[in-house]
C-alpha cells in the first residue's frame, strides 16, 4: 500500500514540475533500394522526470556521421517470424475508441459500457480485458449478413451529433425524432425481410449438436463428467464446403463440444482457443475444469463445462449474474472453490460497514480471503490467513458489533491439533477465533480504520480526477534538434 501513496505523491509533485527537455537524431541510412533508421537521445533536462520515476527518458547515443557519409556494413541477417493480433480491449481502450468516434459523453459512456456487459454481448476476462461473447458475434454477424451496419460506431455517433444539434437549435426535436424513427424503420423492415439469414446464424452459433451434423472426434478423453465419472471427448463440427471454397476466415468461431456418451450429455464450448484438462474439479457441479488457452494473445482462462452452458444461480455462487456462454471459474463466487474471485455472497449478504468510509464490506477471494470496502476510494481490508479455506456470510448477527458473523473453515495440516475445522464467528469480537490466531502466529483482525486508510479515500478521489494525466501528457515533449540529421 506504501507504493500507492509514493505514486500518487510522485505524479502530483511531478505535474508541478518543469518540462522535460531533450535533443532527438535521426538517422537514415540507404542500402539498395531500403532505407533504414535509428534514433538518438540526448536528455538536456530531465524535468519532471527526475520525481516521476515510473516513465523516464535515457540518453541514447549513437555514433558521429553527417550528410553523405558511406558506413560499412558488418552483417545483414534476415529473421523470419509472424505477426500477432492486437491484444483486447482494455475500458481506457474501449473509452478512448468511443470518445474517439463521438459515442457518449462523460455521463453516458459508463452506462453503454455497462449495458453490453449486463446484455451478455461481451465479458471481461481475468486480465479485465472484454472478450465477445457467443450473443455478440451472433448480433454483429447477422447484422453484417443483412447489410444492417448496427454494430459500427458511425451509426451511434451521426445519432449522438443529431442530439448535440438539438441542443444548439440546428434543428428541431421533432425534425431528428422523424429522422431517426424512418431510418430505424428502414433497417427493421430489412430485418425482417431477411429474418431466415438471422435465423441461420442464430441456429449455427447457438443451436445444441446433434446426430445429424457432421461432427468428427478431436481428442477421445479430455475431461472427466461429474454425473458418471467417464471421460468426455472433445469433437468438432466439420465445415468442409466452407475450408475448400477459401471462404472461412481464419477468425471466424469453431462449433465444437464436450460429449460424455454414457449420459448423452453435449456441452458447447467456447469457439476460440486451445482446450485442455485443467486438473480441478467444480465444487458446484463435479465436472472436471478445462483450461482455455489462447497462444497469440498469451491469455487463458478456466470454465467448468456444466455451468458454462448451465449457470448456477443465486449469490452465494454467481454473484455477477453471468449468463449462458459467459460464466467462466473466475466470475464465480462459491466459497469454496479456489478459482473464484468474485465476491462472496453479493450485496444482499454484506458482512459488516467499513470503519474508514461507512460503505458495505464484502468478502471476496483472490489468492486468499479478505473483506474489504466496496468502495473504489477506499483501501480498507482484512486478508484472513493462509490456513483459511473458506468463508461463508452468514444470517447470524454480533450481539457486540452488528457486523454479520461468517463460518470460516480452516485447513487441518495448516492449524493446531484440537482446532475445529470450521467456526461460525464474529472476526471482530469472538476471542474463538482471536486464540486460534494467536496460536499460529497471525495477527489479530483491526477493527478500526487507520489515518492511512481514512486519508486514501481523499488521496484517491483527486487522483481519479484525471487532472495529472493530462498534465503529465502534456510535460512530455521533445525539442528536436535541426543541426544533426
Amino acid at each position: 500500500m506504501d507504493r500507492l501513496y509514493e505514486y500518487i505523491a510522485r505524479r502530483f509533485l511531478a505535474c508541478c514540475s518543469v518540462d522535460a527537455k531533450g535533443s532527438e537524431t535521426l538517422v537514415v541510412a540507404q542500402v539498395g533500394s531500403e532505407l533504414f533508421n535509428a534514433k538518438g537521445m540526448i536528455v538536456e533536462q530531465l524535468g519532471l522526470y527526475e520525481v516521476f520515476i515510473y516513465d523516464r527518458w535515457v540518453d541514447k547515443h549513437l555514433p558521429p556521421v553527417a550528410r553523405g557519409d558511406q558506413i560499412p556494413i558488418e552483417a545483414l541477417e534476415l529473421r523470419t517470424g509472424k505477426t500477432e493480433p492486437p491484444p483486447l480491449l482494455s475500458e481506457s481502450d474501449l473509452i478512448s475508441l468511443m470518445d474517439r468516434h463521438g459515442i457518449g459523453t462523460d455521463a453516458t459512456i459508463a452506462q453503454h459500457i455497462q449495458k453490453i456487459l449486463e446484455r451478455g454481448y461481451v465479458s471481461k476476462n481475468h486480465s479485465k480485458r472484454f472478450q465477445p461473447e457467443l450473443l455478440g458475434l451472433a448480433l454483429v454477424e447477422s447484422y453484417e449478413t443483412c447489410q444492417v451496419h448496427l454494430a459500427r460506431p458511425y451509426m451511434r455517433a451521426h445519432q449522438e451529433q443529431s442530439l448535440k444539434r438539438i441542443s444548439t437549435n440546428s434543428i428541431g426535436k421533432n425534425e431528428m425524432l422523424e429522422s431517426a424513427l424512418s431510418s430505424f424503420g428502414s433497417m427493421y423492415e430489412l430485418l425482417e425481410t431477411n429474418a431466415r439469414s438471422l435465423d441461420q446464424v442464430f441456429r449455427r452459433i447457438f443451436v445444441e449438436p446433434n446426430a445429424t451434423d457432421s461432427w468428427r472426434i478431436m481428442h477421445p478423453e479430455v475431461t472427466r463428467c461429474g454425473s458418471c465419472s467417464n471421460r468426455l471427448a472433445l469433437k468438432q463440427l466439420n465445415q468442409p464446403t466452407a475450408r475448400r471454397s477459401g471462404n472461412m476466415r481464419a477468425n471466424e468461431p469453431v462449433r465444437r463440444a464436450l460429449t460424455c456418451t454414457s449420459c448423452q450429455l453435449n456441452l458447447v464450448m467456447p469457439p476460440f482457443g486451445t482446450l485442455s484438462a485443467f486438473g480441478a474439479t467444480c465444487p458446484i457441479c463435479g465436472f472436471e475444469v478445462v483450461r482455455i488457452e489462447n497462444s497469440e494473445r498469451h491469455t487463458e482462462y478456466k470454465i467448468c463445462p456444466k455451468c458454462y452452458n448451465d449457470p448456477p444461480s443465486g449469490r452465494e455462487v454467481n454473484a455477477s449474474g453471468q449468463p449462458r456462454g459467459a460464466f467462466r471459474c473466475y466470475n464465480g463466487s462459491h466459497a469454496r472453490c479456489p478459482l473464484a474471485t468474485a465476491v462472496i455472497g453479493g450485496t444482499d449478504t454484506v458482512c459488516c460497514v467499513c470503519p474508514g468510509c461507512s460503505s458495505p464490506c464484502n468478502v471476496r477471494k483472490t489468492n486468499l480471503f479478505r473483506v474489504s470496502c466496496s468502495s473504489s476510494h477506499c483501501s480498507f481490508a482484512y486478508f484472513f490467513p493462509r490456513f483459511v479455506d473458506g468463508v461463508v456470510v452468514t444470517d447470524t448477527t454480533c450481539a457486540n458489533c452488528a457486523a454479520k458473523k461468517l463460518e470460516v473453515s480452516f485447513l487441518r495440516t495448516m492449524v493446531p491439533p484440537g482446532t475445529p475445522q470450521s467456526m461460525s464467528v464474529c472476526i471482530w469480537c469472538d476471542q474463538a477465533y482471536r486464540t486460534v490466531l494467536e496460536l499460529t502466529g497471525e495477527p489479530q483482525p483491526r477493527r478500526t480504520a487507520t489515518a492511512r486508510d481514512i486519508e486514501g479515500v481523499h488521496a484517491v478521489a483527486r487522483a481519479g480526477r484525471g487532472r495529472a494525466s493530462r498534465v503529465v501528457q502534456r510535460s512530455r515533449r521533445v525539442r528536436r534538434g535541426g543541426s544533426r540529421t
